[in-house]
This record gives structure tokens, C-alpha cells and sequence, in this order.
């Protein structure tokens, strides 16, 4: 995509770096999501109670646990425009295109094959 919009980085390099911006992204949702499951395997926190706090709006759990996805939006989106414009030089509309883009490309990657 970044190419196709007149970028000048090779593949082998965009793989490279959008590897490391999505282990980065991840972190602001894989800690949270560690924490509260490892809480619950130890049964400090039980399932039921934990999602109806996340289901209840304005909950201290709903603003925790958006706040975190949130997070990890904004820093895909971050991180994957740095790589664009550092890496194939594209200004400023093509880099959020492509960090969009990139964003969801990987998104359905997950929804098709993790899910």
C-alpha cells in the first residue's frame, strides 16, 4: 500500500519494523488483559462480576478497560504512520492511509485466524 501511494521503503524493511510497531501496540492491551486474567485464574476476581463491571457504563472497570483499548488504537495507528513516514518517506494523508489500512489488515488478520 505504502509503495502503491509512492513509498520508497522495500518490503523486507516495512516487515521488519511494522513487527516491532505491532509488539509495541499490543503491550497497551496484552498487560491489562494479563493482569485481570491472571487475578481471575487465582480467584480473586470472579468472570461475572468482572464483566458486568466492564458492561456497566462509567464503571471504574468500563473506563479501565477502555481506556487500555483506546490505548491500543492510538498507538497502532501512531506507530504504523511513524513507519510509513520514516521508512517510505509519504507525507501526511498517505501515512494515516496506510496506517489505517495497515491497522486493518491486521485487525481481520486476528478476527479470521485467532478468533
Amino acid at each position: 500500500m505504502a509503495r502503491w501511494l509512492g513509498g520508497r521503503g522495500s518490503f523486507e524493511d516495512t516487515l521488519a519494523l511494522v513487527g516491532f510497531a505491532t509488539a509495541a501496540a499490543t503491550a497497551a492491551a496484552l498487560i491489562p488483559d494479563l493482569i485481570v486474567t491472571s487475578v481471575q485464574i487465582a480467584g480473586l476476581l470472579d468472570y461475572g462480576v468482572w464483566r458486568q463491571a466492564v458492561d456497566t457504563l462509567l464503571s471504574p472497570w468500563f473506563l479501565v478497560t477502555w481506556a487500555y483499548l483506546v490505548a491500543y488504537r492510538v498507538l497502532f495507528l501512531v506507530f504504523y504512520a511513524a513507519v510509513g513516514r520514516e521508512l517510505h518517506g509519504l507525507g501526511t494523508w498517505r501515512v494515516w492511509l496506510t496506517s489505517l489500512i495497515g491497522f486493518l489488515a491486521y485487525q481481520g488478520f486476528i478476527l479470521i485466524f485467532i478468533r
